[in-house]
């Protein structure tokens, strides 16, 4: 965001919030109760898809496929791709897919492989 210009823009952004890295279970709340993510990690997406938030990756290419052309949107490098995406969230509402959470709908399968 240095390299950018865009981290002091961001601080300064009343409807942005930046926090440093959360254990699991506090960065599962945060996702819970955010509209959307704007994230660089892997990981984040795939907790995403199952979640079915609205996620712009900032990365080129990744090496998982979850929720590409979902729910989730790769970063080509431009920067109004940012505004266009939060342009054309729906309000109020998670993307395309209705999941609440990644251990549920693992529970799910789980339990509908064992009956």
């Amino acid at each position: 965001m240095k390299k950018f210009g865009l981290l002091e823009a961001l601080e300064r952004d009343q409807n942005i919030t930046m926090v440093p890295r959360l254990d699991y279970f506090d960065f599962m709340k945060v996702l819970a109760h955010s509209a959307y993510v704007i994230t660089d990690g892997g990981s984040n997406q795939e907790e995403l898809y199952y979640m079915g938030k609205p996620c712009l990756i900032l990365r080129r290419r990744s090496e998982r496929t979850e929720g590409i052309g979902e729910n989730a949107v790769l970063f080509r490098g431009n920067v109004k791709e940012i505004r266009e995406f939060a342009a054309h969230l729906p309000e109020g509402k998670s993307r395309l897919i209705a999941r609440k959470s990644p251990s549920e709908f693992i529970a799910r399968v789980i339990s509908a492989n064992h009956r």
